[in-house]
Parts: structure tokens; C-alpha cells; sequence
């Protein structure tokens, strides 16, 4: 299923509906990729911003055309599968 857009308390249209209207596009997609990347910095905080955004494109799930398209640039972030990347690729630098 497709992501039905940010909840809000004050503008937009209520999508699903559970009586919170919905706002799309990148105001409401970049509070959430930078929580992630938060997320993943805090879990190894000696994680670059390189490793941080091939992390988030590879573990993205494609939403229209494969890879990058512009109607939804790498597709939907994947909190859980960026972190366990993130988690397998220190294991492996550690050794």
C-alpha cells in the first residue's frame, strides 16, 4: 500500500479517514528521513552522511519506476531495514 500522506491537525484532507487530515510531498516526507537518519546516527554515531544516504537508497521500496523516478525520488524509506543495513555493514567493519 502506497504511504497516505503525514497526519495533521490543521490543513489538508483526510485520506483514511481517522479524522486527522493528510498532507503530501516533500514537507511531509523530510521531517521523516532526517528522523531516520537520526535514528541511524545515534545507533553509530561515527556514520557518515555518505554511508547514511546509500543506506536510505538501497533499502528504499520502490514506489513507481525501479531505482529513482520523480514522482517519488528512491522510494519509501524503510526505518528497520536502513538500521539492520546499518548494523550489518559495523559488524563487518569491525572484524
Amino acid at each position: 500500500m502506497p504511504p497516505r500522506g503525514t497526519n495533521t491537525t490543521f490543513f489538508g484532507r483526510d485520506v483514511e479517514p481517522d479524522g486527522f487530515p493528510n498532507f503530501f510531498g516533500t514537507s511531509a516526507a523530510a521531517p521523516h528521513a532526517a528522523a531516520v537518519a537520526a535514528l541511524m546516527l545515534q545507533a553509530v554515531p561515527t556514520t557518515t552522511r555518505h554511508t547514511v544516504y546509500v543506506i536510505l537508497k538501497s533499502t528504499a521500496l520502490d514506489m513507481g519506476r525501479p531505482w529513482f523516478d520523480f514522482d517519488s525520488g528512491f522510494g519509501l524509506i524503510q526505518a528497520d531495514r536502513a538500521l539492520a543495513a546499518l548494523e550489518k555493514l559495523r559488524t563487518v567493519v569491525e572484524k
